[in-house]
């Protein structure tokens, strides 16, 4: 899912391949790919939160993590709120 996700905000449109992104100038950003969960889409609070400060600290502006299952945690919660507040990171889950 977050490889579907990925392409359809990365992919670069004029190219005559049918496929066209939702940011137009792919110049305009960059991509860091962090990976929170196993391949089968299982694992941990932690892993979740491991990946998503691999990600503030590559600089990442817009963190897209595409998680269902149950509701996060108060630390989650409050990790995501001290990085829109402290780092200006928007964390879309």
């Amino acid at each position: 899912h977050g490889t579907h996700c990925a392409g359809t905000i990365g992919a670069m449109g004029g190219n005559d391949k049918g496929v066209t992104s939702v940011n137009p100038d792919p110049t305009k950003f960059s991509f860091y790919i962090g990976k929170g969960l196993t391949d089968s889409g299982s694992g941990s609070s932690s892993g979740v939160m491991e990946a998503v400060q691999k990600c503030v600290d590559a600089q990442a502006n817009i963190i897209s993590m595409s998680l269902g299952g149950g509701a996060p945690t108060n630390a989650e919660l409050e990790q995501y709120r001290e990085h829109y507040e402290d780092d200006g990171v928007l964390i879309i889950a």
